[in-house]
């Protein structure tokens, strides 16, 4: 009804009296809410005081409203509500008696119409005793039991105990939800927001309702809880005012703001709320190009067109785009997501400096945003890479770049000084990665809570590195920093599924497909990183561990978690953990599969040989953790490891603070902290100093000594061989220095075989002199042993005459056969001599594998045996001497005497060189990691090989025999008696 002005003071007076109670209507009060003038087409109305324009008259004409006026048609009948009007909509769940069944049957029935109007009635009964109830209405029904719904407005001050107790009256409810507008009002800024500016949202209530609100972020149909981070800050300024404190605002905080407060009690649940829209003004991510990106001149006056391209996501947000003046403009085209705007550049190869491209966005607020570039022009006689493929023409010393496709990101590749194309880098990557790695950026912005929105980022993140193919540098990289942020923003994982995921795909990383990604190289020009992605990965997976609730082992193909609550952990791909300080809360320790292979290498002379174990916990006081590594490759002899853990500040391994413990305990490490730890192993065996050096001095002199020993025998054989036992010590001792000499020239020979520089003959000629040494060596031995096995012959059967050839049979027999044959059979059983099983290439000599292991033992078994009956054979010898009673014999007190000499030599010889080859066995069982005493060993050993033949020697001038021979020899006076002599004792010699 249109009243005219002049009439309207008449009519509020006239009215002003009125009232009506008809039993079912009670009219208190009658007041003007809106007063309109006609403008043309249009009509302005104004809110009288005490009222205002309704939130949805205010979102359905956001140009020309506001909360007191509003331009609205002529034929609108819209009108202001009162700032009291509380407008309730609420669902109750009606009782099971009296049945409401029928509410449900179609609208038409009249059953329905009666079951509409006893439920109608029945909250009408109830929700007419609040003051200035102005509407009630029955939205409709629906099942679930059956439900009704309903909204009713109040426009006088209601408060919320009242609504509760009086909904408490409501006898045909078993629940009941109920949610006002009206008690609560929300505040934003009138004007638009500008991009990356602060803002202030405010929720005032109209009375107390002892209760912090719930805020709430609507927008493209999704909510966000709104809480405390880094964009957003939740105050209270009063108990009826509460306020959110925006700072840099973006796209992601445009939208509806709900401020809401829910009371409820056994089966009533209140909802207070109200809601209000910024609108924020956005600035665009300028994706800019240019086509051809290198314009080539191939003269001096020629004109170039290029088309510049500046292409942003679609958005809310109306941009006004401008170009410089010298550009001639495209039409804007656009796909489902992008719009991209074009226009032309004329270039002039006339000038020398590179053209500058520009495109510039103005959005609803007058922010400007700018992207600005250099075209580089290619001008006559400039080098540049030539067109490959996909590549373009590109001016030398710049980088070329191309869009990824079906990926995000660009691929780039640097053409260098001198024109040459360099490799291409690729930073492209997986939609789904990046949108994963947007949602982690911001999970602590402040919508919704940071605990659940890391939860849904590990959720996606676990998918997709089961499904996606992630295998480039820069998928690995940004995998990497989801973790990054990640580790930053949370302080607890405590729901299973979330561990779950992030375990999931920390596992699905370091799968071996993706190796090449981890450790392959980035171009110098490309550089921007500091450390290895496998450090960053490190730092934050055992991070993230860390603040894991795992209360339960999880072992997946490439990492294994473990709660270590007994300071106690195996199962960790076979290495173990043990931990010794006082703890508080749980021990996490993880094993990772491959990351070994990844992190950064800062010794080129050490190798990792262990897999990464990290443990972590909170400690008090001293710490000691020992951890067994298996070890992924046999450490080969006296090769050190060297127990280390990452040092998160240097990006490297470090040495402090752990210990290897030996070569007695070979995986395992000692360490007074917890970090992460591995072993690591030198590529070289240590070498012991001075040793060729000795060796090589000391067999020198040995080689000249057997040969000054043997030239003796050669001089003063006729004149010492006077006795049967005599021959064979002679005989036998010319035999042992022949064996020795051959043996030690070998010795020498192979002692630098890393010298042979012959192609494939190292291995040859290791192998030959190892079989020399064998052999050789044994032969000394066996001719030791013939020899005190044949004095006790003749010691046992009193001095029993057996012939020259006799001995010598059987002394070349046992002498040489019996090494011969050891040494056959050895070289046929151990792959006719194959490198390392039976002998090493290393030393040139057999192979100690361990107790009772390996080619050694058929040296150092015989030669046990034979020390062992050579001292035997000596003892029985002594106590047969000693048994006989002088007696006038004279040829057998010679014989005695013969025997006695024969004694000395082999009781000097045998502890000479049976001492020596057991400090040989000791070198092989002690590693030279063991310390100060393997190195005394090796010492001893070389001083006492390398000076047998010296040894001999000594015995040899020792023997006052052959120094009276010597002599005699050398004093032609004396010649004739001796030679008669030595023609006597032939005389005796069985023939």
């Amino acid at each position: 009804m249109t009243v005219d002005k002049n009439a309207l003071k008449t009519i509020l007076d006239t009215l002003a009296g009125f009232n009506c109670n008809d039993g079912n209507k009670i009219i208190t009060e009658l007041n003007m809410t809106t007063r309109c003038e006609t403008v043309g087409k249009t009509k302005t109305c104004v809110c009288s005081d005490g009222y205002k324009w309704s939130n949805q008259v205010i979102q359905s004409n956001k140009d020309s409203c506001d909360d007191s006026v509003c331009t609205l048609p002529n034929d609108s009948h819209l009108t202001c509500i009162s700032k009291k009007t509380v407008k309730v909509s609420g669902s109750i769940t009606l009782t099971e008696k009296p049945n409401y069944a029928d509410c449900l049957l179609p609208t038409s029935s009249q059953t329905y119409s009666d079951c509409k109007d006893d439920v109608e009635k029945a909250l009408k009964s109830v929700y007419s005793t609040l003051k200035g109830l102005d509407t009630f209405t029955i939205i409709g029904f629906r099942p679930g039991s059956v439900i009704v719904d309903f909204e009713l407005t109040v426009v006088d001050v209601i408060t919320a105990n009242t609504l509760l107790e009086t909904s408490q009256n409501v006898t045909i409810s078993k629940t009941m939800s109920l949610e006002t507008t009206g008690m609560v009002t929300v505040t934003v800024p009138k004007d638009k927001v500008f991009y990356n500016y602060s803002a202030v949202v405010t929720c005032t209530t109209v009375e107390d309702l002892k209760l912090d609100p719930t805020w709430t972020l609507r927008r493209d149909g999704l909510n966000f809880d709104i809480t405390n981070g880094t964009v957003s800050t939740l105050k209270t300024k009063s108990s009826t005012e509460f306020q959110i404190d925006l700072k840099n605002v973006d796209k992601h905080w445009t939208g509806e703001y709900d401020c809401s407060f829910t009371k409820s009690n056994s089966n009533i649940s209140v909802t207070y709320k109200a809601n209000a829209t910024i609108d924020i003004c956005l600035k665009p991510d300028i994706i800019n190009s240019v086509e051809p990106a290198f314009p080539l001149c191939t003269r001096k006056d020629q004109l170039l067109f290029v088309t510049v391209t500046c292409q942003i996501m679609k958005s809310s947000e109306s941009y006004n785009v401008t170009w410089p003046a010298d550009y001639r403009i495209n039409p804007t085209t656009n796909d489902s997501n992008t719009l991209t705007y074009s226009a032309q550049k004329l270039i002039d190869c006339s000038k020398s400096n590179d053209a500058k491209g520009a495109c510039n966005f103005t959005n609803r607020c007058n922010q400007i945003q700018e992207s600005s570039f250099e075209i580089a022009v290619i001008g006559v006689g400039d080098k540049y890479c030539q067109q490959d493929k996909d590549w373009q023409n590109t001016k030398n010393n710049s980088i070329a770049k191309l869009k990824c496709k079906g990926g995000a990101g660009e691929r780039k590749r640097k053409c260098d000084e001198h024109g040459n194309w360099e490799e291409e880098v690729s930073e492209c990557l997986v939609l789904s990665l990046k949108n994963v790695l947007e949602k982690a950026t911001i999970a602590n912005s402040g919508l919704g809570d940071v605990n659940r929105n890391a939860a849904e980022v590990l959720q996606n993140f676990s998918s997709l590195t089961r499904t996606e193919d992630l295998n480039t540098r820069a998928n690995i990289d940004a995998s990497v920093k989801v973790y990054t942020t990640l580790k930053g923003m949370i302080n607890t994982i405590n729901n299973g599924t979330t561990v779950e995921n992030f375990l999931e795909s920390s596992n699905n990383l370091l799968n071996k497909s993706l190796s090449s990604s981890w450790t392959s190289d980035v171009p110098s020009y490309y550089q921007k990183e500091n450390g290895s992605l496998a450090a960053e990965y490190l730092l934050s997976v055992e991070a993230l561990i860390k603040k894991s609730n795992i209360s339960i082992d999880r072992e997946k193909k490439n990492l294994v978690v473990k709660n270590c609550n007994n300071k106690a952990c195996d199962g960790l791909f076979n290495n173990s953990v043990s931990l010794h300080a006082n703890v508080s809360g749980d021990i996490k320790t993880a094993a990772f599969k491959n990351l070994q292979d990844y992190l950064t290498k800062n010794d080129s002379n050490r190798t990792i040989n262990s897999l990464v174990v990290s443990t972590a916990a909170d400690v008090t006081g001293e710490v000691m953790i020992v951890i067994d590594f298996d070890l992924q490759k046999q450490r080969p002899r006296d090769t050190e490891l060297i127990c280390v853990y990452w040092d998160n500040y240097t990006h490297a391994w470090s040495e402090e603070g752990c210990a290897w413990k030996g070569p007695s305990a070979e995986g395992q490490c000692v360490c007074n902290h917890l970090s992460s730890f591995a072993v690591l192993m030198s590529k070289t065996p240590l070498r012991v100093p001075a040793l060729s050096m000795l060796t090589t001095v000391g067999l020198s002199i040995s080689i000249m000594s057997l040969i000054v020993n043997l030239a003796i025998e050669m001089i003063v054989w006729q004149q010492v061989v006077k006795t049967n036992t005599l021959y064979l010590r002679h005989a036998a001792q010319v035999n042992i220095s022949v064996c020795l000499l051959v043996a030690d020239i070998c010795f020498l020979a192979s002692s630098k075989p890393d010298d042979a520089e012959s192609n494939g003959q190292t291995s040859v000629w290791c192998r030959i002199f190892a079989v020399l040494k064998h052999f050789f060596y044994l032969a000394m031995f066996f001719w030791m042993l013939a020899l005190s096995s044949t004095l006790l012959h003749q010691a046992v059967f009193l001095f029993h005459k057996v012939s020259k050839k006799t001995y010598l049979r059987f002394s070349i027999l046992l002498g040489y056969v019996c090494p011969l044959l050891i040494v056959f059979i050895t070289f046929l059983a151990n792959n006719a001599g194959e490198e390392g099983s039976y002998f090493s290439s290393d030393t040139c000599w057999l192979v100690y594998n361990g107790l009772l292991k390996g080619s050694i033992f058929t040296f150092i078994i015989p030669v046990g045996v034979i020390v062992f009956f050579n001292t035997f054979s000596m003892l029985v010898v002594i106590m047969k001497l000693l048994e006989h009673h002088k007696n006038d014999d004279t040829q057998i007190d010679k014989e005695k005497a013969a025997a006695k000499t024969v004694i000395r030599s082999v009781v000097l010889l045998t502890p000479i060189f049976g001492l020596t080859w057991a400090f040989g066995l000791m070198i092989m069982i002690l590693d030279l990691t063991s310390g100060d005493v393997a190195y005394a060993v090796n010492y001893i050993f070389v001083i006492l090989n390398a000076f047998q033949g010296f040894f001999i020697l000594l015995t040899c001038l020792k023997d006052k025999m052959i120094r009276e021979a010597l002599l005699t020899r050398f004093k032609k006076r004396d010649v004739t008696p001796i030679s008669t002599s030595t023609v006597k004792t032939e005389t005796s010699w069985k023939k």
